[in-house]
């Protein structure tokens, strides 16, 4: 295809996203509860902190899914935190409201009414479990209404109006009831870093755990956003097959030369490694929505990491861009993306077991599939900018697999390496072709040069990574209000 054409298709697949997005997923950010933080744990606050409508009340576990149920059976002995999350997370919550918050809901109901206060009746979220009658502590509650999507706080919890003989829901010593402040914040407030970082320090993971009930993308706006998103990577792939095609007619000399070259001889490899990484993008991002209780888990334990003081990859990562430097960021990214992601992970380990660094990337683009794909509102909404370096960085990898690749291939082949008399310079392909045929006659001097071959080619992966990784930074961090 021509290069207008492929242009032409991430555009379409860019304003396909965007469309769906804007369309079908976003929620109405005005709404009464559409941003909130479920702070729950025992104990006050400590530091005071004035960021958006605080409601002080309580709320009690319900019984979660079979699926959700065994996972917290089998997590008995998990760190106590990580435990806490999950539970907060695959359990319905029933919530106390006062009567004041619940009439604000009034104007976001999706179908029936409010309840009402002192008779046992209660309102659902967009996605609560879908129940007519809730049995809570002998007592059967009748689910007179549901809320719209946009009530995002409430989304998975189930609410009760404050009252008098509401005491019994929430009894005195059970475990499953639990004091939470529930903080609804202007969207353009949940977004901002500092923010959601006052709200942290007031309420330390350590005694509380913090909770942002998410909402999940419908089958149809699912569907939709994740085949824009198809067509975006479709057409940069295309473009970038097209810029390496021109380069390699132009790099005559120098350590760029042969990789390009090897990019520009081999159209369908290229092509091939391509579609199944990006393939298995999309692959992973069907199964997760499918599989909500594995998200959760997947999720939490990504969100654990970023959160610690440790020293893994995920939390040098995440302290390098909550320092808001741009330009540290993307260093630091960088560092972790090339040194890590592709040498330590595709290159060396195919110069040992010849290709074992597709698995790697394989396994990669499965995981970011399960991780950034839009089953959720709010990764949709991050993945408008995110599917840039989904593009970006993956190419780095991509490329890094298909040199990876190229080990086997000559190793276990019996020609000499490709000829590239069409790029090169035609006297030296007329008087070098016999002195290469030789070269490359045996197993050793074929794994030679492909070994030297990928040395080259990761001068070509760590360009394209640099380029990522300014790119994540930026992103990242201006959506994040920094």
């Amino acid at each position: 295809m021509r290069t207008w054409a492929w242009a032409v298709s991430a555009v379409l697949g860019l304003a396909l996203i965007v469309l769906s997005y804007e369309r079908l997923l976003r929620t109405d950010p005005e709404a009464p509860w559409a941003s909130g933080i479920l702070c729950i744990g025992q104990g006050g606050a400590a530091i005071q902190v004035d960021v958006g409508t605080r409601v002080s009340t309580r709320l009690r576990y319900l019984p979660g899914s079979a699926s959700a149920q065994a996972l917290l059976k089998a997590l008995g002995g998990a760190a106590a935190g990580m435990r806490a999350v999950l539970e907060a997370r695959l359990r319905p919550k029933l919530i106390e409201l006062p009567i004041d918050a619940m009439s604000l809901l009034a104007g976001t109901l999706r179908e029936g009414r409010l309840p009402a206060p002192g008779k046992d009746e209660v309102l659902s979220g967009s996605q609560a479990p879908p129940e007519d009658h809730l049995s809570v502590a002998d007592r059967t509650l009748k689910v007179v209404g549901v809320l719209q999507p946009s009530v995002g706080a409430f989304a998975d919890s189930y609410l009760v109006p404050k009252h008098g003989n509401s005491d019994v829901l929430f009894p005195k010593g059970d475990s499953a009831v639990q004091p939470v402040e529930v903080i609804d914040l202007r969207a353009t407030d949940f977004g901002d870093r500092n923010i959601r970082g006052r709200v942290t320090e007031a309420f330390p993971r350590e005694s509380f755990t913090l909770l942002v009930p998410e909402v999940i993308s419908g089958p149809g706006a699912f569907a939709l956003y994740l085949g824009g998103q198809a067509l975006f990577l479709l057409g940069g792939t295309g473009l970038l097959i097209g810029l390496y095609r021109w380069l390699s007619g132009r790099a005559k000399r120098g350590v760029l030369a042969a990789p390009l070259q090897e990019l520009a001889l081999r159209p369908r490899l290229v092509w091939g490694v391509h579609l199944v990484y990006f393939g298995l993008y999309v692959l992973g991002a069907v199964l997760i929505r499918q599989s909500p209780t594995i998200y959760t888990l997947l999720m939490t334990a990504i969100q654990s990491e970023l959160s610690s003081e440790g020293k893994g990859v995920l939390a040098v990562a995440a302290r390098a861009y909550g320092s808001g430097n741009i330009s540290y960021a993307a260093a630091v990214t960088f560092t972790i993306n090339f040194l890590l992601g592709s040498l330590a992970v595709i290159t060396l380990p195919s110069m040992i077991i010849p290709g074992s660094g597709a698995l790697v990337a394989a396994f990669r683009a499965t995981i970011w599939g399960l991780m950034l794909g839009p089953s959720r509102v709010n990764m949709a909404y991050a993945m408008m900018a995110h599917t840039g370096t989904l593009l970006l960085e993956g190419e780095g990898y991509i490329l890094a697999t298909f040199f990876a690749l190229l080990i086997p291939i000559y190793l276990f082949g019996s020609s000499a390496p490709l000829q590239t008399a069409a790029v090169a310079d035609p006297r030296e392909s007329e008087s070098e072709p016999a002195a290469s045929e030789e070269k490359a006659s045996t197993a050793w001097s074929r794994f030679k040069h492909a070994v030297v071959l990928n040395l080259k080619a990761n001068v070509l992966v760590a360009i394209v990574l640099v380029v990522a990784a300014c790119y994540e930074a930026f992103e990242v961090i201006s959506m994040a209000g920094r």
